[in-house]
């Protein structure tokens, strides 16, 4: 992506993406299954493309929705004060629990997101923290 090639130049360095956190989701227009790396540091998810870090097609989508912080080792997320909510469940097709605005809560590998009405998960590679100095 991009954003993982201008944080590699910034750095001057290579992020190993066999060990990078990714967000599975199926395209909501085409059904075309879709990931986007979890970078070290904060990770914005919304539909205002150019505003955020990993850009969904879906009207139900707040401009700059939720963010995923890779911060000390754990994967954490919030809502951005979003119109239609972030929430979190064990796994895909199971109960979710909505975030509160601003609220943190870590998730892990294979878990369930909701962005609006866009289903995700987390999906977690072995080894798979990517430490970088300067981020946390």
């Amino acid at each position: 992506t991009r954003r993982k090639v201008d944080l590699e130049e910034a750095l001057g360095t290579t992020l190993d993406e066999s060990r990078l956190g990714r967000i599975l989701l199926l395209d909501p227009a085409s059904s075309i299954p879709l990931f986007h790396y979890i970078l070290p540091g904060r990770n914005t998810i919304g539909k205002a493309a150019g505003q955020v870090d990993i850009c969904l097609a879906s009207k139900a989508c707040s401009k700059v929705h939720a963010c995923i912080e890779l911060r000390h080792e754990t994967y954490l997320l919030s809502d951005l004060g979003s119109t239609n909510g972030t929430a979190f469940g064990e796994f895909p097709g199971t109960a979710s629990t909505k975030l509160a605005s601003e609220e943190e809560m870590e998730v892990v590998d294979g878990q369930l997101i909701l962005i609006g009405d866009v289903e995700c998960s987390l999906a977690l590679t072995e080894g798979g923290i990517v430490a970088v100095e300067g981020y946390s």
